[in-house]
């Protein structure tokens, strides 16, 4: 037994001691300067805290960069038999994963501080030392997307001369295999392991509060409401590319029906959406005196055929304390989101709301889509109110509060309630008729500019800074919620993040992921 003991006790420490030169070398590894210029401007990034959480980098491949879009269409690319679509998959993957390199990596240089610019420089530069001036930043910014140019180049002629499918995945196969984690991904199983001892009753907390999702934040007739309507000269941004998509966003800007009740215990600023500015070179604080909603576009493939999605984010300053003694929800700025995914008459045909924390989050279908849902798959499943409702199995399935009728409105507006204190969004419709007394306390318009602003602050002191750190969380806005439900390997749960970073229904499914509606609805085949 002795013997036995004393081989456990030397197999536990060889592992432990190859965890730790493990650890060492990935330390070594990740300190250690790229030799090629491209590569290094995301080592410099990594290290000074500037990096962008929403895209992925490509080890070797700073040409490219991915989001949850570009993997699902270079898989697609990967995936396709005919040799003709693969190459014209494969051609626009490598275009669109070249200008989201750009514009981010631009984003992400405008983040670097001097001290970021000069190792750059001395780094890939001949050890050079000069200030960083605007006109050096933007020599070396230019440099960036003159190499990234020229890579883009060789990969688009290997494309072109593949004469197979064969081929074609030779050349786009190690792309894929060196795509780098997500934040979304990294350091989970590493938390779970540390933290296994709590596991169980956080486990034992989340089904608790998910069994009540569906009922709980259920809608009523405020006492008051302040509603937030667009502004009537919506102003084009100047970073948005597609005037169209633009335009829907615009066309479909819904209104926020904010709760008002007669008396609070806490600020009333904190039901107010506003502005988001800096304070200082870390401090993101939102003004409410300028109501402003943040809003951007993407086209994903649903079943086969593309479709627009409308995104509109709103910031509110605090989330307020509403238990006693301790609210573990509470914390600085809290958000909401409203999703629209338009059908092929671009229409909305599915609505979704969360929290921009990732909870709370609901869908509510046309009653149209229901429809031809119906006629596709028959009667609802058992257990189901709706046809268009899936079993996912070994997950939470979506939640569908009710289905909206929009056909034949000439005008369609969201109106998106909002609850006070906890500002969930506990409906969605076109109309008000349910809550036509309610008295309107005040109307404010807000404006609608582009999302990728709050990836580009600046300070007072004119330095350039995110809303959100590189892990995708927005600064400064931890909840005590996150440390009760870290067992379970969530990255800070409660805790407001970014576009592209958010997961929703207990980090089950990912909010951005394309195939998010068609893999937790039975959609009808075309809608």
């Amino acid at each position: 037994m002795c013997l036995q003991a004393s081989m456990i006790k030397r197999v536990v420490l060889t592992i432990a001691l190859t965890i730790v030169l493990l650890s060492l070398s990935a330390c070594a590894s990740s300190n250690s300067a790229p030799q090629q210029f491209p590569d290094g401007v995301g080592w410099v990034a990594r290290r000074h805290s500037a990096s962008d959480a929403r895209t992925q980098r490509i080890t070797q491949w700073p040409c490219l960069r991915v989001d949850p879009v570009l993997t699902d269409e270079l898989d697609a690319a990967l995936a396709e038999n005919d040799f003709t679509k693969a190459s014209s998959l494969a051609t626009h993957f490598i275009d669109e994963a070249h200008r989201l390199s750009l514009a981010t990596t631009e984003a992400e240089l405008e983040r670097f501080d001097d001290q970021a610019w000069r190792e750059l420089m001395k780094t890939y530069f001949n050890g050079i030392e000069v200030e960083p001036t605007p006109q050096v930043r933007q020599l070396i910014a230019d440099e960036f997307r003159h190499r990234t140019d020229l890579q883009v180049w060789f990969l688009r002629q290997k494309v072109t001369t593949s004469t197979n499918t064969s081929s074609l995945r030779a050349v786009l196969l190690p792309i894929r295999q060196n795509i780098e984690p997500s934040v979304k991904e990294e350091d989970r199983t590493g938390q779970q392991a540390a933290l296994a001892v709590f596991a169980l009753p956080a486990a034992m907390a989340r089904s608790a509060i998910h069994a009540s999702e569906a009922t709980c934040q259920t809608d009523e007739t405020f006492e008051g409401v302040v509603q937030f309507v667009p502004a009537a000269d919506q102003m084009k941004p100047a970073r948005q590319g597609d005037i169209e998509h633009w335009n829907l966003l615009v066309k479909y800007a819904p209104v926020f029906v904010q709760e008002h009740p007669g008396q609070v215990k806490y600020d009333r600023s904190a039901d107010q959406i506003g502005l988001v500015h800096v304070m200082d070179d870390r401090t993101v604080e939102v003004n409410t005196t300028q109501p402003t909603v943040y809003g951007y576009t993407r086209s994903v493939m649903i079943a086969g055929q593309p479709h627009i999605q409308l995104t509109y984010a709103t910031w509110y300053p605090f989330r307020p304390h509403l238990k006693s003694p301790v609210d573990a929800e509470a914390g600085k700025i809290d958000g909401a989101t409203l999703r629209i995914t338009l059908g092929a008459n671009l229409k909305p045909a599915i609505f979704e709301t969360l929290n921009n924390c990732g909870c709370h989050h609901r869908l509510y279908p046309s009653a149209a889509l229901e429809s031809a849902a119906a006629t596709q798959h028959g009667k609802p499943l058992p257990d189901k109110q709706f046809a268009i409702e899936r079993n996912v199995e070994g997950k939470y399935d979506l939640i569908i509060p009710k289905l909206l009728r929009i056909e034949g409105a000439d005008v369609i507006t969201p109106m998106v309630r909002c609850r006070a204190g906890t500002h969930a969004i506990v409906d969605v419709d076109i109309t008000e008729e349910l809550h036509s007394g309610e008295p309107v306390i005040e109307r404010r318009p807000y404006r609608l500019v582009a999302y990728a602003d709050l990836e580009r602050l600046a300070s007072p002191s004119g330095k350039i800074i995110s809303m959100f750190e590189p892990n995708g969380l927005v600064r400064g806005a931890e909840r005590l919620e996150g440390d009760l439900f870290n067992p379970l390997g969530m990255l800070s749960a409660g805790q407001p993040r970014q576009r592209g970073t958010q997961l929703i229904h207990w980090d089950q499914f990912d909010f951005d992921h394309p195939r998010l509606l068609e893999s937790t609805l039975r959609l009808p085949a075309k809608f």
